[in-house]
């Protein structure tokens, strides 16, 4: 019983004297996170949902790192208008979602990311959605808008 008390009370007295921070930030870090965008390319193509292309939706995946760690991500897709027409976040280093529509024209890909200080960097990628038509002979070609 001696044993226990001696114990309890070293612990009583060096948890006194010991700081835990549970905090993720980092002190005097200004370091952004560094994004890779894994897809779409800039300027990709592809086609409405109703087409009979093969492409009719598009895959939006990055990665980011930072000096130390992700604290958030999301992906958020503009219509020309500036309008959201998609969005979706994480709370790891990597956001991946999928994108389709029947409405053709130019979107913007928005990849942001924040670490734990609220260091935040952005990435853009335009891309371009078309509507299929059939040119008389049976054959499709993309009507660019």
């Amino acid at each position: 019983m001696k044993i226990l008390k001696f114990a309890l009370l070293v612990m009583i007295f060096s948890s006194l004297f010991v700081q835990c921070t549970c905090s993720d930030e980092l002190e005097d870090d200004n370091e952004a996170p560094v994004i890779e965008v894994l897809s779409p390319n800039d300027n990709a193509i592809f086609y409405t949902e109703d087409s009979t292309e093969v492409i009719t939706y598009i895959i939006a995946n990055a990665t980011a790192t930072d000096n130390n760690k992700i604290a958030s991500g999301s992906v958020t897709i503009t219509n020309v208008n500036g309008d959201i027409v998609h969005s979706h976040s994480e709370s790891t280093f990597e956001v991946y979602t999928s994108f389709s529509t029947l409405e053709p024209g130019t979107y913007t890909v928005t990849f942001e990311f924040t670490d734990p200080n609220g260091n935040t960097s952005s990435v853009f990628r335009n891309i371009v959605c078309q509507e299929s038509i059939d040119d008389g002979e049976g054959e499709e070609q993309a009507k660019k808008y």
